[in-house]
């Protein structure tokens, strides 16, 4: 499965880090474009304080992580012109999910991305939700990422708990309600 992110799921970093552990471990595949990883390392600038320096090395953990993730802008820069979501700042990642041919375009703000943008062959889906299908199928996987993740977490340090704690409030709920009534072993 490709899937395409918005720039609105890429932080918080717990969001972030969910999303690149599962692409490490083959959950599903990424795709970005050049545009997309620019936003993000404007917004983490200056709407999150990030120096610009720290940023670079966000945008390009992503590319590393994904390196043949990257969606050529021939394959969508002409559909962007076609797209009528609400936010005509979004129609670029319409167009790339579309042209790229996401399977799924993951959002926080899925009502700015219709159907008929994306396509008929792709999904646009909370974080909650491709995560909640994904607890279903890969509940033991998912719950080694929250394991790692919480390992890795040094300011502050995070438990298995903690981590599921918030991405609960991010609306992974399905997720972590699945991942709590299943083996704890696997991420706590």
């Amino acid at each position: 499965m490709l899937v395409f992110v918005d720039t609105n799921v890429w932080y918080p970093v717990v969001l972030a880090d969910l999303v690149l552990r599962s692409v490490e471990i083959g959950l599903f595949d990424l795709a970005w474009t050049d545009e997309s990883l620019a936003e993000v390392e404007r917004v983490l600038v200056e709407r999150k304080g990030l120096s610009a320096a720290n940023a670079a090395v966000f945008g390009a953990q992503v590319r590393a992580t994904a390196p043949a993730g990257r969606i050529d802008p021939a394959a969508y820069q002409d559909l962007v012109a076609e797209m009528t979501g609400p936010d005509p700042g979004d129609h670029v990642h319409a167009a790339a999910a579309r042209g790229g041919r996401a399977d799924v375009l993951l959002t926080s703000n899925v009502a700015d991305f219709p159907a008929a943008d994306v396509g008929p062959t792709c999904r646009v889906l909370h974080p909650g939700d491709l995560f909640g299908e994904l607890a279903g199928t890969y509940p033991i996987e998912l719950g080694r990422v929250i394991a790692e993740m919480a390992a890795h977490r040094k300011r502050p340090p995070m438990t298995p708990d903690d981590i599921l704690d918030r991405l609960d409030t991010l609306g992974l709920h399905a997720m972590v309600d699945a991942l709590r009534q299943g083996s704890g072993d696997d991420h706590g």
